[in-house]
């Protein structure tokens, strides 16, 4: 977006004690409301709290939406 946006949350998660271990990005385009956005996936490993993360990254303009999940590929 020209923004930084992405770069911003990656930042963020860097600074709460998580390493981001694998980025994904899939464009999404509704027609119907001239909404242009990008799904980014994140895979992070850590230390710091995901709850306060995750409210975090909701927080910078541009951002629609954050959730959290559990890692169904974890390594052992």
């Amino acid at each position: 977006d020209g923004r930084g946006l992405l770069r911003e949350v990656l930042q963020r998660c860097v600074n709460a004690n998580f390493e981001v271990v694998d980025v994904s990005c899939r464009r999404i385009v509704e027609p119907r409301n001239d909404v242009r956005a990008v799904d980014v996936e994140l895979r992070l490993r850590g230390t710091g709290k995901l709850s306060e993360l995750v409210s975090e990254l909701g927080e910078p303009d541009g951002v629609l939406s954050v959730r959290a999940g559990e890692d169904s590929d974890q390594d052992e």
